[in-house]
């Protein structure tokens, strides 16, 4: 069974930029986050190799994107930061393989057609919801058969802005629930402290 391996796949971070406002930035240098990405490049990498579509909903800056287009991935992001995401748009529009839209987690199923994705990522996104049975339906309908989805949930409660606990591993399995069970694997944040990966892959 696949296990999260921290160093086994570079992060290429000579060619892969941080963004801020769609433009280049060495703003927040990302070696902090990096065990995470690490994991689930490397589940990623295990589950659906490139050149494999990916959607990762609650991409931010796109730097997780812009990592796996480095090894061969193709993808599209969301995220609700309407001037990031019409600026990475723009800044990728027809060179590549990756492109970025504003959207709420909770639109995605509305977003992109049936069976749209190899592979979905959804990392620290969840516990901010608020309807999570709503994402939840439309990351399925995105989804192809036999496609892989991962999530990346705290394990502790950080603040007002998490609507939902997952400090319960049967709370946090619930998200995999309807794809295999959803397996769950430790796994950190970019502080050290304890968080899930859960892993479903769609029938």
């Amino acid at each position: 069974m696949w296990r999260p391996q921290y160093d086994d796949y570079p992060l290429h971070r000579d060619q892969v930029s941080w963004y801020r406002d769609g433009k280049p930035s060495v703003w927040s240098e990302p070696s902090t986050l990096w065990p995470k990405f690490r994991a689930v490049t490397g589940l990623l990498l295990e589950a659906c190799p490139p050149p494999a579509c990916v959607l990762d909903v609650g991409c931010f800056t796109g730097y997780f994107l812009r990592q796996l287009a480095v090894v061969g991935y193709s993808g599209m992001g969301v995220d609700l930061q309407a001037d990031l995401m019409r600026g990475l748009h723009e800044t990728v529009r027809g060179q590549g393989p990756l492109d970025f839209y504003f959207a709420a987690a909770e639109n995605v199923g509305d977003l992109f057609p049936a069976g749209r994705f190899d592979a979905i990522t959804c990392l620290d996104v969840m516990e901010h919801v608020l309807d999570e049975e709503r994402v939840l339906t439309g990351l399925d309908r995105v989804l192809r058969s036999g496609g892989t989805l991962v999530f990346h949930v705290p394990r502790e409660d950080d603040g007002p802005e998490h609507l939902r606990s997952y400090r319960d591993a049967d709370a946090a399995r619930h998200l995999g629930a309807r794809w295999g069970g959803g397996a769950l694997h430790d796994c950190q944040d970019e502080h050290g402290r304890p968080t899930w990966l859960v892993v479903g892959k769609k029938a």
